[in-house]
């Protein structure tokens, strides 16, 4: 019986998921419940385990690699002809390691179970979102601020493809520096592979 089935047949498994869905919890009920589920899954699953600090680690060199080869790609069209053969070749090579780094992460996540976290965890992975956000949106408008002031052209012009690379270059920027403030705010967090 695989991993899927076993999850799916646990009678006390399903007894949690039958009261999470009970329309009369209040959110914190409900809160504690997924987390009860979430720990339960966690034992249930025979995969090989992986801390919440190595995922998160492996999020965010996955993010940071697929934010720079939307960079690359995005800044391509503004290369001079003489250099276009080069930028080229960079865009190439990036797209390669990109595939192999984003492999690696899909393997690692099918193939291990990552442990639940806690409280603490929880905390400071919301922590380290609010920072990332701001440090972004201060990033943007001081980039903003040194484009208008130091080029030819001080009003910055949008068309579909900018909204777009843009949008896409700020969840990855996000989504990396998310998963590295938590791997600094959990610095001295322990793994439950070790408590285990």
């Amino acid at each position: 019986m695989n991993n899927s089935d076993l999850i799916k047949n646990d009678k006390k498994l399903n007894e949690l998921k039958a009261r999470y869905k009970q329309k009369d919890l209040s959110r914190d009920e409900r809160y504690a419940i997924a987390e009860e589920i979430r720990r339960k899954a966690y034992r249930i699953d025979t995969r090989p385990s992986m801390s919440l600090r190595k995922s998160s680690l492996i999020s965010a060199v996955v993010y940071f690699t697929i934010f720079m080869g939307t960079i690359l790609i995005a800044i391509e069209g503004n290369i001079n002809k003489n250099d276009s053969k080069l930028w080229s070749a960079a865009v190439m090579i990036m797209a390669v390691l990109e595939i192999a780094v984003m492999g690696y992460g899909v393997f690692m996540w099918f193939s291990h179970k990552v442990e639940p976290g806690d409280e603490l965890s929880r905390l400071n992975t919301i922590k380290a979102d609010s920072i990332a956000v701001w440090s972004i949106i201060i990033l943007i408008f001081t980039a903003a601020y040194i484009y208008m002031t130091f080029t030819d052209h001080p009003l910055l012009t949008f068309d579909k493809s900018t909204i777009f690379f843009s949008l896409c270059s700020f969840v990855l920027l996000h989504s990396a520096l998310r998963n590295l403030l938590f791997l600094w705010l959990d610095r001295n967090g322990v793994s439950a592979d070790v408590e285990e």
